[in-house]
């Protein structure tokens, strides 16, 4: 009898460990938890129950984190009766206004990316966390998934739906968002010099609806997860009202100075997305892609690198069922990479130069 209690409380113990590891991190019960007002995405696909298929989806995981959210919905009176454009995109003006109607710490804003069926759908999404005052970028990634990044041989695992690809999605998403760095200070407090960046939306060259916009916000997360100090699109936009003008892929010396002056910009990063082709779910087809990438010193409105990444992923050939993983948004990413590579570099050389 007695070694039977003792292998009871044994599994007992292990089910409580186990139980341990899998919670997620929550902050103490006698703080108060900041609110964060969710904002529709803005959706960049062709697919007009993106939105409605997901935001809500956004909202729960969000609370399953422990965040209490004012969701996309009850947000949606407020930013109607202010005037207030959704889409990703707001002003220091709209967030004033939403902070005092609603008392939010901070914004959640993104884009869905891509939103695909067929025979391997694909899934992807952008998000980031401004903080409500400072408008600095508290958290930022960028995710796509497609169902045959979870076959393994003979096919088995895959995803066949959309559906099946929120869940995991949402997790690598979300992972490392911290509602605890709303009481942190400015990230450019700590930073060290040469770490700001403006990244100016990239014009759209290619036939791929928002191909610019995809890409500014897949190289953005990159750069973020880098340590860059991101100024947030609200403060740019402010700038870009001053001036009268709304540049896509290029700026002037005159916009270059704001951009130093009034939020801290070291460095300038803008381009085009020449090519921007998914497959076409022929057995010969594969994504393919072609994007330019320069940089300017703020200081000096000099531009110090240009750049250019072509990609092009494995035809969806079938080795015992087993696909080629790539897809446009994974092509997307591993260009992103190798663009903050190749800028990191140079702007490691161009510190070195100034000391």
């Amino acid at each position: 009898m007695k070694r039977l209690s003792l292998i009871g409380l044994i599994f007992a113990a292990l089910a409580l460990l186990a139980g341990c590891a899998t919670r997620e991190p929550v902050l103490g019960e006698s703080e108060k938890l900041p609110v964060v007002a969710v904002l529709p995405f803005a959706n960049l696909t062709e697919s007009s129950e993106a939105l409605e298929m997901l935001m809500p989806e956004i909202c729960k995981d969000l609370g399953l984190h422990g965040i209490p959210v004012i969701s996309d919905r009850d947000m949606r009176p407020i930013l109607r009766r202010h005037r207030i454009r959704s889409g990703g995109v707001f002003t220091g003006e709209d967030v004033e206004k939403i902070r005092e109607e609603t008392a939010a710490a901070a914004l959640i804003l993104g884009s869905v990316d891509f939103y695909s069926e067929g025979r391997n759908p694909e899934l992807g999404l952008s998000l980031r966390m401004v903080d409500a005052v400072s408008l600095e970028i508290l958290f930022m990634r960028s995710v796509s998934l497609t169902g045959a990044d979870f076959a393994w041989i003979f096919g088995i695992g895959r995803v066949d739906s959309l559906s099946g690809l929120r869940a995991p999605l949402m997790k690598k998403l979300l992972q490392g968002l911290d509602i605890r760095s709303l009481g942190r200070d400015p990230a450019d407090s700590s930073l060290p010099r040469g770490r700001t960046l403006a990244v100016l939306p990239f014009e759209d060259r290619s036939e791929y609806p928002f191909s610019g916009a995809i890409f500014t916000g897949i190289l953005s997360s990159e750069l973020f997860r880098r340590g860059y100090r991101l100024i947030d699109p609200a403060m740019l936009g402010e700038l870009y009202v001053s001036e009268g003008r709304r540049p896509r892929g290029g700026v002037d010396l005159i916009l270059a100075a704001g951009m130093r002056e009034e939020a801290g910009a070291d460095w300038i990063v803008t381009g085009g997305v020449d090519r921007f082709e998914p497959s076409t779910g022929d057995p010969l087809s594969a994504p393919d892609l072609e994007i330019h990438a320069r940089m300017l010193d703020a200081r000096l409105g000099r531009l110090i690198f240009m750049y250019g990444e072509e990609r092009r992923g494995s035809p969806a050939g079938q080795v015992f069922g087993f696909e080629e993983r790539r897809s446009l948004g994974r092509l997307a990413q591993e260009a992103a990479k190798r663009i903050a590579d190749e800028l990191t570099r140079k702007i490691e050389d161009e510190l070195e130069t100034q000391q």
